[in-house]
């Protein structure tokens, strides 16, 4: 879910870029959430391969 809401945040930021606006802290956000998004689904890969070998 948080990989999605990076995405939704990301066309955001960009539609925001193109009316002129700032739009520095919604992209920032975008790229914090999103980051934290593909961590946590590298984790539970992670987590998954380490018990299937148990």
């Amino acid at each position: 879910m948080l990989i999605g809401f990076g995405l939704s945040l990301l066309s955001e930021e960009i539609i925001i870029k193109i009316q002129g606006q700032n739009f520095f802290h919604l992209g920032t956000a975008s790229l914090v959430v999103f980051n934290v998004g593909m961590v946590l689904l590298a984790q539970v890969v992670i987590t998954k391969i380490k018990l299937i070998k148990v």
